[in-house]
């Protein structure tokens, strides 16, 4: 077991999360088992720590303790629904790095198996990855194992840099082997469309051929201009969706509004943060306007630094900024190639997680990675704090219990929410099975999970099919499950947001019309609550303050939909010459719609 225990780490990123459960939820469940079961593998070993590993306990210990004054303990254990890493998952990778790191030298060959799985594993995703996207969904990036564009590209150039680690070895299998796997993985991050994984990746590799290898440096601009000239055949002569999606998403850069909300955040609290994944409840305080209704509410600051600085405040970024200080330190004494190799590895990863949030398949790379890189930085002279006996041995075996109880537990109430949602579509009761559900132990996001159940019921109501006597029994029955989350949730504006749309659509206008306006106390410039309130009068009879709402609305975010309501609203009120222009600048955003077109026909 302890042979293979490190390299069953890397089944957590060929887990195929949309086949097993929803979202990425496979993945956490086993990565925490499985650690869980090497703990009690290695339960008779000693272990030591050094200054790195011990500021890292720090850091996790303080986004533990941030659960005091975060709003949601919950979502501080168990994390978001929707993406699940609490302090259950970070315990689990952080005592997955105390046992690879803690090696002996002796024991270097077993994480240098790992490293070589870690490419081949890295080789399967790109090649199902190119696969996926040229031939079957024909997407600008694929994520079948991923279920996130920018983590494929995230951990495949991980690998990408990793293969020059290896790459004498990886040569003595097959001569050709450690060019193909650069061009597969090249082409996999291009298809991604990633544009920080792509920028990071060109600039750490030219640096990679200039100090660690100048040999290669011939063969790479072959290679290079290869897959470019294949690349722009490809645009030209089959599909430019990837590169003009790539360069569209350039042009609307939402990452520095996300940035200043986030910063704006962590000015409000600036010394304690505002807890693990609480960053949503900072954001939503500090809301930039101009930001369209897919960012209004934001729980990942795309970017591990601001992330850290809302979430975790002045104190969990001066802990980070000593983990990186450590981490210098340890490449300092390294010898001129190694340095320079791991100089540019971390080049290319704080790149990558400047602009991008941190993802399972990546964290479990660069686990392998760090863990690597620990043991052969290690300084005899550094000072460690080793243990041994029966406290460590006792420790190990309760965290691994811990874990794989915790996993147990976990993997049980995702069954009943996938059984919940699995009755609820097919037409049976639901209720018994969802109330079992809320009896139990908070192991996940159970706000989150009601607001997954949400959407199912919104796609029965929406079904045209259904008899409108059974559309109401399920707005009644939805209602009912919100009301009994509406006091406790007060802080989770998805939720409240959610809330006010079903008390709408029972015709409790007046209640929706509360739940939006605390949601506007906060920050009255977000725009979909805004276009929900106006729909909200238009419902009451009030047109004048739904004309006003909207035009505030078109002020802050320019969208079609808005400019849609905008012009009825002026053609109802009898200003033909506005709703002309409204419609005329909805056509600019949406060229050809017929919709527009056929209006305005009839105004001409």
């Amino acid at each position: 077991m302890k042979k293979y225990w490190p390299l069953g780490l890397l089944v957590t990123t060929l887990i195929w999360g949309s086949f097993f459960s929803t979202l990425l939820h496979a993945k956490i469940f086993f990565f925490q088992f499985w650690v869980g079961l090497g703990l009690l593998t290695y339960s008779k070993e000693g272990f030591k720590l050094s200054k790195l590993h011990l500021l890292l306990i720090g850091l996790l210990s303080f986004a533990a303790i941030s659960s005091f004054w975060a709003s949601d303990l919950y979502l501080v254990w168990n994390g978001h629904y929707w993406r699940g890493t609490g302090i259950y998952f970070y315990l689990s990778l952080l005592l997955a790095y105390l046992s690879l790191s803690s090696k002996e030298e002796d024991k270097l060959d077993q994480l240098d198996q790992l490293l070589m799985g870690t490419i081949a594993v890295s080789g399967i995703v790109s090649a199902c990855s190119i696969f996926d996207s040229l031939f079957i969904r024909g997407e600008s990036a694929s994520t079948v194992f991923t279920e996130n564009t920018n983590a494929t590209a995230g951990l495949v150039g991980i690998a990408f840099l990793l293969v020059f680690k290896k790459f004498d070895d990886l040569k003595k299998i097959k001569k050709f082997l450690p060019g193909s796997l650069l061009i597969l993985f090249f082409v996999a991050i291009v298809l991604s469309g990633s544009r920080s994984a792509l920028g990071g990746l060109i600039l750490s590799f030219s640096l990679l051929i200039i100090f660690n290898n100048r040999n290669l440096i011939k063969g790479s601009i072959v290679a290079a201009l290869s897959v470019l000239v294949a690349l722009v055949a490809y645009y030209f002569l089959i599909d430019a969706t990837f590169i003009n999606n790539m360069f569209a998403r350039a042009e609307n850069f939402h990452r520095l509004k996300i940035w200043s909300g986030a910063f704006n955040a962590f000015l409000d609290a600036p010394i304690l943060g505002w807890g693990l994944h609480g960053l949503y409840e900072g954001f939503w305080n500090n809301f930039p306007g101009t930001l369209s209704g897919q960012f209004q509410w934001i729980d990942n600051a795309h970017s591990i630094f601001f992330n850290i600085l809302s979430e975790l405040g002045l104190i969990g970024f001066s802990l980070f900024a000593a983990i990186l200080f450590f981490i210098y330190k340890k490449i300092a004494v390294l010898d001129s190639k190694e340095k320079s190799f791991w100089s540019i590895f971390l080049l290319y990863v704080f790149s990558y997680l400047l602009f991008q949030p941190v993802y399972i398949d990546t964290l479990v790379f660069l686990l392998i990675a760090f863990s690597i890189f620990t043991v052969q930085s290690t300084n005899k002279e550094e000072k460690e704090f080793e243990f041994k006996g029966i406290l460590p041995t006792t420790t190990k075996v309760a965290l691994g219990l811990f874990l794989m109880i915790i996993s147990f537990q976990q993997i049980h109430q995702h069954y009943l929410i996938k059984e919940s949602r699995k009755a609820l579509v097919n037409g049976r009761d639901y209720r018994p099975i969802w109330k079992n559900f809320l009896g139990s132990t908070p192991m996940v996001d159970k706000t989150g999970a009601l607001l997954h159940l949400s959407n199912q019921f919104t796609l029965l109501v929406s079904d045209q099919s259904l008899p409108e006597k059974d559309k109401n029994i399920f707005n009644i029955l939805i209602l009912r499950e919100f009301e009994k989350f509406s006091k406790t949730s007060q802080h989770r504006p998805r939720y409240q947001d959610a809330y006010g749309v079903w008390l709408m659509r029972n015709r409790k206008l007046d209640e929706a019309e509360r739940v939006f306006d605390n949601i506007l106390k906060k920050s009255p410039i977000i725009v979909n609550i805004i276009n929900l309130k106006a729909e909200l009068k238009i419902l009451k009879g009030d047109k004048s303050s739904a004309l006003s709402l909207f035009e505030k609305s078109n002020e802050l975010h320019k969208s079609v939909s808005t400019k849609m309501n905008l012009a009825r609203l002026y053609a109802e009120s009898g200003y033909r010459e506005k709703a002309k222009q409204m419609l005329k600048e909805a056509l600019i955003l949406s060229p050809a719609n017929p919709q527009i077109l056929q209006i305005l026909n009839q105004f001409n």
